[in-house]
């Protein structure tokens, strides 16, 4: 979903290349039994894979809604990130240092 001159590759590049990443996961956890077998066969294909397949890909994963899931779970892995940097209560400048951290994870486009 990034934009090629913030990530620094092209668009849809995980999918061209098969990786295994949140999206794909999501997408084969969410999917009824006859979305996966799509998901299967596209994903049995050789990588690279090609522009309509990468196309069917994405719209798959728009129909499953993976998109949001993926962004519901990053605000909640946040959330608990900032709960245990609470809990565990460093010093000021570190604490600081973390917190940032943790929103530019957040917040990145790249």
């Amino acid at each position: 979903w990034g934009v090629a001159s913030q990530t620094g590759k092209p668009v849809r590049e995980d999918l061209r290349t098969k990786k295994c990443s949140l999206p794909i996961v999501l997408a084969f956890a969410r999917a009824p039994a006859a979305q996966r077998e799509q998901l299967c066969a596209l994903y049995r294909q050789p990588a690279p894979l090609d522009e309509p397949t990468m196309a069917a890909l994405a719209a798959l994963l728009d129909q499953l809604a993976v998109r949001a899931e993926g962004e519901r779970l990053m605000r909640a892995h946040y959330a608990t990130a900032l709960a245990a940097l609470d809990e565990a209560r460093p010093r000021a400048p570190a604490a600081a240092l973390l917190r940032a951290l943790a929103e530019l994870l957040l917040t990145r486009e790249a």
